[in-house]
This record gives C-alpha cells, sequence and structure tokens, in this order.
C-alpha cells in the first residue's frame, strides 16, 4: 500500500491530532480493512503502524465523503453531529 504508507509518513512528519477519512475509500486505506461506512462513522478508531522505523498510533475518523452529501441531503444532519464529535476532541 504505498497510498497508506505515504499518508501515515506525514501523519509521522506532522504529528495531527486527528486523521479524518472522507468517505469509504480512504477509510478502508486508513484502517486497512474493508468495513462499512455506516458502521464506523463518527467513531475514532485507534490505528497502530509502523513508519520510518518507528511504532506510531494515531486516531482515525472516518466521515462520510461530501459527494454523498450533495446528493442525499438527509445525511447532512449526521454528518455535522459526527463533525462536531472531530471540532470538540481538536479543541481539548
Amino acid at each position: 500500500h504505498n497510498t497508506r504508507e505515504f499518508i501515515f509518513s506525514c501523519c509521522n512528519h506532522f504529528s495531527p491530532k486527528l486523521l479524518i477519512s472522507l468517505g469509504a475509500a480512504a477509510t478502508n486505506l486508513c484502517l486497512d480493512k474493508k468495513v462499512r461506512l455506516a458502521n464506523v462513522h463518527g467513531e475514532f478508531q485507534p490505528v497502530q503502524v509502523d513508519v520510518e522505523g518507528k511504532t506510531q498510533v494515531f486516531e482515525v475518523m472516518p466521515l462520510f465523503h461530501p459527494k454523498l452529501l450533495e446528493v442525499n441531503d438527509s445525511m447532512k444532519k449526521t454528518a455535522w453531529a459526527d463533525m462536531q464529535k472531530a471540532i470538540a476532541k481538536l479543541s481539548r
């Protein structure tokens, strides 16, 4: 997974508090497993990876992709609630 390695290499360099994945493809890539976004959106997922010889633990929060929200207005309320969880975590 060159893309996954690149993402976590960037996380290793920048040390973000939270990595937000937008949509199922990004979520599956970050979590390194196939999950249904409907089952994990808005939840903080710990991910442990070996990056540049060091073990790093990151939190990933899956969110719905903005394209989905363009075509499905009913998901906007859920997406906003999820974003508020991320904002609260980043505000600590």
